[in-house]
């Protein structure tokens, strides 16, 4: 087929649509269509529309349904489309589509009935940087490395660690690395001034995925800060490299790690960030019992189980006869 795919961002951009423009092109060239990606709605020569954002791609949404109201289209849920206050909006987007994509199944819970049985969760893919495997199982009797890759952005709550590892005893091994780029002055400053200040804590700036991949190989476990998520694929990436990761406890992340995932904190709450810190450095039963569980969810996220549930996605919609 020939697939276009609206986004609020081209591919190979920075930015998290970049990235998911560039990821999702990729994963379908994989199945064989042909793939356009485009920012300008541009929407010629197209067989289906995926829409990256219910919201921000609502006027690409609008175009092809006024173009051939019974033309495919799928509609992919971001997080800002559920934190976001264009409500109506959304729900436009959700109606003008033969099928919804989430990232993670707690999502669904916040659609209108109406739209529910359009909407299927495809949990976003990764895979182990090999070359960097196992590193974090050379023991580091100087460091116990906890990764954040977050955008320096309010709904990322990017510093939460920053400030969570200020109040460590003396004797704690933890030094959170940080990498994510600026995408907001006053915390950007922020960050700078806690890099300067705490010892524990460095904010290295945005870097290559290559880069961050090494990071997460390394890490003992990643720490996910957000305020609210739509899924990111930064957990699934950790999963790929059977790294614990410590969050907060709101639906994005849980709908991913399950209900019962036990190394959660309350969001915006540095006491209870410090706790679950000290507990995953210093227990090493609890710890265990996290790598175990980061081992099972790691089966979840493989690329072939993310290609059967797009290449079915794609054979219902197109299917003579949907609607």
């Amino acid at each position: 087929m020939n697939i276009v795919l609206a986004s609020p961002a081209r591919a190979g951009s920075r930015s998290g649509n970049g990235r998911s423009a560039a990821r999702y092109r990729g994963l379908w060239t994989e199945l064989g269509h042909r793939v356009r990606v485009t920012t300008t709605g541009n929407l010629a020569g197209a067989d289906i529309l995926v829409a990256l954002h219910a919201t921000k791609c609502a006027a690409s949404i609008d175009a092809w349904r006024t173009r051939d109201a019974h033309a495919p289209l799928i509609v992919i849920v971001a997080g800002t489309d559920l934190a976001g206050r264009a409500r109506e909006r959304f729900e436009r987007s959700l109606d003008a589509a033969d099928a919804i994509v989430t990232l993670q199944p707690h999502a669904i819970d916040s659609f209108p009935k109406r739209a529910r049985s359009k909407a299927r969760a495809i949990l976003q893919s990764a895979s182990a940087t090999l070359e960097h495997a196992g590193l974090r199982h050379l023991e580091n009797d100087r460091d116990f490395e906890i990764a954040v890759v977050a955008a320096l952005r309010e709904v990322k709550d990017p510093l939460r660690a920053a400030l969570a590892v200020r109040a460590l005893p003396k004797d704690s091994k933890i030094r959170v690395t940080h990498y994510g780029p600026a995408l907001d002055e006053s915390i950007r400053r922020e960050a700078e001034r806690l890099s300067d200040e705490c010892e524990r804590y460095t904010w290295q700036g945005a870097r290559s995925h290559r880069e961050t991949m090494a990071l997460l190989a390394r890490s003992r476990a990643l720490c996910l800060t957000s305020i609210s998520e739509g899924g990111a694929n930064v957990v699934s990436e950790a999963l790929a490299h059977h790294l614990p990761v410590l969050c907060s406890a709101i639906p994005g992340n849980l709908g991913i790690l399950g209900d019962d995932w036990p190394a959660t904190f309350e969001v915006r709450d540095t006491a209870s960030l410090l706790e679950l810190l000290l507990r995953f450095e210093s227990d090493e039963r609890f710890r265990n019992d996290v790598e175990r569980r980061t081992r099972v969810l790691a089966a979840y996220v493989t690329p072939a189980r993310e290609l059967a549930a797009w290449n079915g996605l794609f054979r219902e919609v197109c299917a003579p006869g949907h609607s």
